[in-house]
């Protein structure tokens, strides 16, 4: 039993020593193989590495602010530095630096690059991030240039700038330049029928053998029984130049060859020309999406290879992202309208604003069915995923258009644009407020904000002041009946005013006038009272209030004066109130009515002016009486400032007592729109004064704005962000943004219209597109 333990020991021992007399014989060549792929993969990352600085300092976004946002579209050149810089992290070279140390027991070889130079490489790649600022991102890829320039050095390269670009080989002190010896630089190609050329396992261990081999001063025979070795033909007339150049000093860099090939049919031939060309590349893709993302399993179907045409969309996207992207837009737009033109055939509507349940519910469909589709590994993941994207981009498109639109068209609500058009200024919040859920969403912001110390007692303010001019439109509706206005005067000053304007609005009506009975009116009056006495239960009453009230309006020269003709019409109205109510109350009433009718008609005979006069002092007097209810409604604490709500209370109120239920209920009754309006948008309470708001625009832009960017570490932004807060909420900003919202031209506004109607389009667009985009491509 021991002695054959002894023996397996021994085994083993002398197994281990026969390896490592192999590896001993074997480790000059290996090194020298894996020191020329350090090489060679050192220049291939020094020219990507300087070409990405130069893109981060030429492109827009492309590294630093914005960098994450611009690079996640396709075909952007964010998204090409993003996927060039993930191309630079891989560090195929630093990799292998590290196995050739591992199998030298631990110690480097590429002396005098040391083990923390690694990983102060490791340490830069790691780090490098598109989403840094410019100035950090260049430095951190200059960094990994230095560090691969050391790479190449300690890898027995000597001129960097030669291998990047042969043209500026340094020549050697034989006067030879440096050549480099065979086919091509060892990168696949695709030509435009689809089939592939590209470099296999064998191509790169030719090269980096026969590199190492003729550096070593191997001949001719040597380096072709190295070729033979791999298959390869002998090498052709330039080796034996190139070790005639070698003997003499001069150097030579070995390519890798491409004889890996890859053909297609005919089939994948037509397929990968179309994918190799922008108009191809749209056909496909447009197709793509028409099919809901079968176009391969439906090539399957007749007779081609799914797996070749599914490549093909693949190769497409890869080579012409743009057209592939517009392709796949126009061929799920189109497979979108389909439906969507039959639901409006049949009159089944999108439903109402951006969300338009129906709408979405299509936009879900089309996206599953394409995310379905297009994944073949999961088509339950797929469907989830395209559904999702495809509801989120319709409903994305068509706030685009809507948005669109809003821009284009301004401020479109007739509440919103009667009140400006009335002079009552309304903050940003109050103009929006009716344009949908955006709208209200600003309306929202600006509600909290005005609860917040400087900024809100700034928004206050102005809300303030929109209520005063609410109130003073009120004035001056009511007062316009007679041509008066109210001189900017509200409040207890206001009603001052308009009682002065209404009893002269009397006077200029009815001073100097004198009207003399005329025969129709004696006629009519007659048949009035008998018509009156014959009604039951009221005749006599009736007999009495015309023979003795409207007798004694015609004084003892018998003519009725100015004075007693608003006396008169006074007493009907008030004794017809009366019977109100009252068993054939109504046609005592309507007695009454002809008795004014009667009396109207006089004077309209005889001075034609009179009666328009005093019939618009009257709607100034009622109007003034609503007022007078509103302001003493208010009361002191708001300075007799009344809200658009006090104001609709006493207009009701006073019609009801007046003109009947119906009228308010119809809305006929005074300042109704004025006040419906009012109560839409303007504050439903008074704010304070504002006059915290007057004093808070410099601590804002000044103190609270620095100390905001103090406390965040800047206190520049701080006063920026205070300034672009306060701003709206200044007069000069109110009046800017009223103005922009509420001017428009008519022909933005037919453009904004067309933008609004059109918003299924827009949501088609964004529901087409989204699916494709979250595929990746």
């Amino acid at each position: 039993m021991r002695d054959a333990q002894n023996d397996t020991l021994s085994l083993r021992l002398k197994q281990l020593e026969i390896d490592k007399e192999l590896a001993k014989a074997n480790e000059g060549k290996q090194t020298d193989a894996e020191k020329a792929a350090v090489r060679a993969e050192a220049v291939d990352k020094i020219k990507l590495a300087r070409s990405l600085i130069q893109r981060s300092r030429d492109g827009w976004f492309t590294t630093g602010f914005g960098a994450g946002m611009a690079g996640s579209f396709n075909g952007s050149a964010a998204f090409d530095v993003a996927k060039d810089t993930e191309t630079l992290k891989n560090a195929g070279a630093l990799t292998r630096i590290m196995e050739m140390a591992a199998t030298n027991g631990g110690k480097n070889p590429l002396t005098p690059l040391s083990n923390s130079d690694f990983q102060a490489l490791a340490s830069s790649l790691s780090n490098l991030d598109t989403g840094q600022s410019d100035g950090q991102y260049q430095a951190n890829v200059q960094r990994v240039i230095d560090l691969y320039t050391r790479a190449y050095q300690a890898a027995g390269g000597s001129d960097i700038e030669g291998d990047i670009d042969p043209s500026k080989r340094r020549r050697t002190d034989g006067g030879l330049p440096i050549s480099t010896l065979g086919p091509s630089d060892g990168r696949p190609t695709i030509d435009p029928t689809g089939n592939r050329e590209f470099s296999t396992e064998a191509d790169r261990a030719l090269s980096a053998e026969a590199q190492a081999a003729f550096n070593a001063g191997a001949t001719r025979e040597q380096i072709d029984a190295i070729a033979a070795k791999y298959g390869a033909k002998p090498f052709g007339p330039d080796l034996d130049q190139a070790i005639k150049g070698r003997d003499a000093g001069a150097k030579t860099q070995f390519t890798t060859p491409t004889t890996g090939r890859e053909t297609s049919g005919l089939a994948r031939q037509v397929m990968g020309a179309a994918a190799n060309s922008p108009v191809g590349s749209y056909a496909i893709n447009s197709a793509n999406a028409m099919t809901l993302g079968t176009l391969d399993e439906l090539s399957g179907l007749l007779g081609a290879d799914p797996n070749q045409t599914q490549a093909a969309k693949e190769l497409a996207a890869e080579n012409n992202p743009m057209s592939s992207a517009l392709g796949s837009i126009t061929g799920g737009t189109l497979a979108l309208a389909a439906p969507e033109a039959a639901m409006s055939r049949f009159g089944i509507g999108g439903g109402a604003g951006i969300i338009a349940p129906r709408l979405a519910a299509t936009d879900a469909a089309y996206g599953a069915a394409y995310g379905a589709g297009e994944n073949n590994n999961d088509r339950l993941s797929g469907a989830l995923s395209g559904g999702t994207m495809a509801a989120l981009g319709g409903v994305g498109g068509r706030g685009l258009m809507t948005g669109g639109g809003m821009a284009f068209r301004g401020v479109r609500d007739a509440g919103v644009r009667r009140l400006a058009d009335a002079g009552v200024p309304m903050t940003l919040g109050q103009l929006v407020s009716q344009g949908g859920r955006v709208g209200r969403a600003v309306k929202g912001v600006e509600d909290r904000l005005a609860g917040m110390p400087l900024v809100g007692d700034l928004i206050n303010g102005r809300r303030l002041e929109g209520l005063r001019e609410f109130n003073r439109a009120a004035y001056d509706e009511a007062l316009a009946p007679i041509g008066a206005g109210s001189a900017g005067q509200v409040a207890e000053a206001g009603i001052n005013r308009a009682q002065q304007a209404v009893s002269q609005a009397y006077d200029d009506a009815l001073n100097g006038v004198n009207i003399s009975p005329d025969a129709p009116f004696i006629g009519g009056m007659r048949r009035v009272r008998g018509d009156a006495m014959a009604i039951p239960n009221h005749g006599a009453t009736l007999g009495h209030t015309l023979d003795n009230d409207l007798g004694n309006l015609f004084g003892n020269n018998g003519m009725l004066s100015g004075e007693n003709l608003q006396a008169g019409l006074q007493t009907l109205r008030q004794e017809a109130a009366a019977y109100k109510g009252q068993p054939l109350g109504s046609s005592a009433m309507r007695s009454l009515r002809d008795a004014e009718g009667e009396i109207t008609d006089l004077v309209g005979r005889q001075a034609p002016d009179v009666m328009p006069a005093l019939n618009n002092a009257n709607q100034a007097y009622r109007n003034l009486r609503i007022l007078e209810d509103a302001v003493g409604e208010a009361g002191r604490n708001t300075d007799g400032i009344f809200t658009p709500a006090q104001l609709t209370s006493m207009s009701a109120r006073n019609t009801k007592a007046y003109g009947g239920k119906a009228a308010n209920a119809r809305g006929d009754r005074p300042f109704f729109e004025l006040s419906r309006d009012g109560q839409e948008i303007l504050p439903s309470k008074v704010p304070d004064s504002g006059s915290a708001g007057r004093l808070a625009l410099p601590a804002i832009l000044g103190g609270a704005g620095a100390g905001a960017g103090y406390l965040g570490g800047d206190t520049e932004k701080g006063a920026a962000l205070g300034l672009a807060l306060a701003l709206p909420a200044t007069r000069l900003g109110q009046r800017t943004i009223q103005s922009a919202l509420i001017d428009r031209p008519d022909a933005f506004v037919r453009i904004g219209d067309q933008f609004y109607r059109k918003r299924a389009i827009g949501g088609m667009f964004g529901a087409a597109a989204l699916p494709y985009l979250s595929q990746g491509n």
